[in-house]
């Protein structure tokens, strides 16, 4: 590989004037570095930087703010410009009322008979839906293994201020989530 990369840069060298080409950078990932604080993990990548808990607790919310908040605070001059929420509810097929139950079944039977497909083993139904301050991506999975419900909120910002009022919108898009689940399953 090195050879490789030694051979690269000595052909490039020799297209371009030694003036114009003086160093290379090379970029090197990390992989899938998580950090562990308190039960919530931080998912450092790229262009993103995540904060996951897979507990439904108001203390976890609540910390995620505050280290999203914090994160915010000590790095001032690291442009951001997009913020999200994501919410997920995984349900038991028993529960889940959006699709009528035999839905899946008929699909499956128009696409056997009109495309000559063997199987249908899932539908995946995606809305996003444009407010004032932020696109909701609502995305319904109905499968065979497993249905869910992800919310995804999706702010684009333009100032700290926002970028903190946006981050203290998690609990109430935690509550509008719920809202939304108890109408389609009858309960969380």
């Amino acid at each position: 590989m090195t050879q490789l990369n030694e051979l690269t840069i000595t052909q490039a060298r020799k297209g371009l004037d030694a003036k114009e080409f003086s160093s290379v950078e090379i970029e090197i990932g990390t992989g899938a570095l998580k950090i562990p604080v308190e039960n919530i993990i931080i998912n450092p990548n790229p262009g993103k930087l995540i904060f996951f808990s897979q507990n439904e607790d108001a203390s976890k919310f609540e910390l995620i703010e505050k280290l999203a908040e914090g994160t915010v605070e000590k790095l001032p001059y690291t442009p951001i410009i997009a913020l999200g929420h994501n919410i997920s509810y995984f349900i038991d097929e028993k529960k889940f009322k959006l699709f009528e139950s035999d839905m899946l079944d008929k699909c499956e039977d128009f696409y056997k008979n009109e495309a000559a497909i063997s199987a249908l083993n899932s539908q995946k139904i995606i809305h996003s839906l444009s407010f004032e301050n932020f696109t909701l991506n609502l995305t319904y999975e109905f499968s065979r293994k497993k249905n869910s419900v992800s919310f995804n909120y999706h702010y684009e910002v333009s100032s700290i201020d926002k970028i903190k009022e946006y981050i203290l919108d998690f609990r109430k898009n935690i509550n509008n989530a719920e809202a939304f689940m108890i109408k389609i399953i009858g309960e969380k």
